[in-house]
């Protein structure tokens, strides 16, 4: 999983997806957790994790997180979070975390 910008330009509610690819093909069912680690933006007010689960089945290498953002009253200053993969089956996850940021486009 890679650091993602998002650039949000509308205050409506929205969702965008975080590509995870795997470094190979998988032979089996693979099975891992998203985790989330708050940065300036907190899980449950600034952004939610619909799906905390990804499943990658045989032969395939991707899938996405999918990220719902709430509808925005005001402008916002950029925010962060983390993601990371956790409780992987079938593969090692190399321990990293990916730095997400949301910045509104409608700022100066």
């Amino acid at each position: 999983m890679a650091d993602h910008t998002h650039l949000i330009t509308s205050d409506r509610s929205r969702t965008f997806n975080v590509p995870v690819r795997l470094s190979q093909r998988a032979a089996v069912q693979i099975s891992e957790e998203v985790a989330v680690e708050n940065g300036t933006a907190i899980a449950g007010t600034d952004f939610e994790l619909p799906s905390p689960l990804l499943t990658i089945p045989p032969g395939g290498s991707d899938a996405v997180v999918w990220i719902r953002l709430p509808p925005l009253s005001q402008p916002m200053a950029e925010r962060t979070f983390f993601l990371g993969l956790t409780n992987v089956a079938h593969a090692r996850a190399p321990g990293e975390r990916a730095v997400i940021r949301l910045r509104d486009g409608r700022l100066p």
